[in-house]
C-alpha cells in the first residue's frame, strides 16, 4: 500500500534564540520566502542583484527604466490622446474620412499597453481574439522596431504607431509620454 504524496505540508523553520519558528504551509518542495534575517527586529539581507535593479530604476538610469512614449500618426490624421484607445482596440476605424491603420510596435509595446491601453499583454490578447470572432477584425500588425513603425507610418495612409524614440519631421505626433 503506498501513502499519497502531500501537496502541502508545514514547515516550522528555525530563527534567533529565545523566537519561535515561522510555521507557513507551503507546496511541496518550496523554500521559505522569509529567511531568519529578515525576521523583525533584525537586519534585512539585501540580494546583491535586487540591490542592483533598485538602483538602476532609481537614479542610476531612469531613462532605461521608463522612457518617453509617442504616439505617432500619418500626416492628415487628426487624433485626441483620449482616442487613441479605441484605435488600437478597432472600436475607432475612421478619423474624419481617412481610415485608420495601426500598428503595434513590439519593442515599445509593454510600456504602451501600461501607460495608454491600461492593461496587459495578455488582456491585450484576448480583446483581439473575441473582437475577431464577433466583428471578423483582426489585430494590428506588429513591427519589430520603432525604424520599422515609423516606416510603416509614412507609407500607409491612416497609419498610426507608438515609439520610444522621437519620430522624424513630417509624421502628426498625437501625444508624448
Amino acid at each position: 500500500m503506498t501513502t499519497p504524496m502531500p501537496s502541502r505540508r508545514a514547515h516550522r523553520w528555525p530563527t534567533s534564540a529565545g523566537q519561535r519558528g515561522v510555521s507557513a504551509a507551503l507546496p511541496f518542495g518550496a523554500a521559505p520566502a522569509v529567511t531568519a534575517a529578515a525576521q523583525p527586529g533584525s537586519r534585512a539581507r539585501f540580494e546583491p542583484l535586487a540591490l542592483f535593479a533598485l538602483l538602476f530604476c532609481l537614479g542610476v538610469a531612469p531613462a532605461a527604466c521608463a522612457g518617453d512614449l509617442y504616439v505617432i500618426c500619418a500626416s492628415g490624421v487628426s487624433l485626441s490622446m483620449a482616442e487613441v484607445r479605441d484605435v488600437f482596440l478597432g472600436e475607432k476605424q475612421f478619423a474624419g474620412a481617412v481610415k485608420l491603420a495601426p500598428a503595434d510596435n513590439s519593442a515599445a509595446q509593454a510600456e504602451f499597453l501600461d501607460k495608454i491601453m491600461k492593461m496587459d499583454s495578455a488582456k491585450y490578447q484576448t480583446a483581439w481574439t473575441k473582437k475577431s470572432f464577433r466583428d471578423g477584425s483582426s489585430a494590428p500588425p506588429s513591427k519589430g522596431s520603432d525604424g520599422e513603425a515609423v516606416e510603416y507610418v509614412k507609407h500607409t495612409a491612416g497609419g498610426c504607431s507608438y515609439t520610444a524614440s522621437a519620430p522624424p519631421a513630417g509624421l502628426a505626433v498625437i501625444g508624448k509620454l
